[in-house]
């Protein structure tokens, strides 16, 4: 009979600490999002630029953008650090 492996796999790893980072970026996400838009506004409003409105898919895309990179940059860091083994930290400290 086979013995199983102990510990979490890479996979759990990274899903793990991802789910809590995703969480936090939504919410920073929604915060910028409403804040952006009032002083977008607003600095148009300042240049007289009525005519020019920023919209939803605007606001919509830079999030997505955002979100994008900030959940490749923490999944690499992650999983870069969850390949490493243990051992060879400890022995460096």
């Amino acid at each position: 009979m086979p013995s199983a492996a102990h510990g979490a796999t890479v996979a759990n790893v990274i899903a793990l600490i991802n789910r809590e980072f995703i969480i936090i970026l939504g919410i920073a996400a929604l915060i910028g999002s409403f804040g952006g838009y009032y002083l977008l506004n607003a600095l148009l409003g300042v240049f007289n630029m009525q005519h020019t409105s920023v919209g939803l898919f605007t606001v919509a895309t830079c999030g997505l953008v955002i979100f994008c990179i900030g959940t490749a940059t923490t999944g690499f860091t992650i999983l870069r650090a969850a390949k490493t083994n243990p051992v060879e930290t400890l022995k460096s400290e």
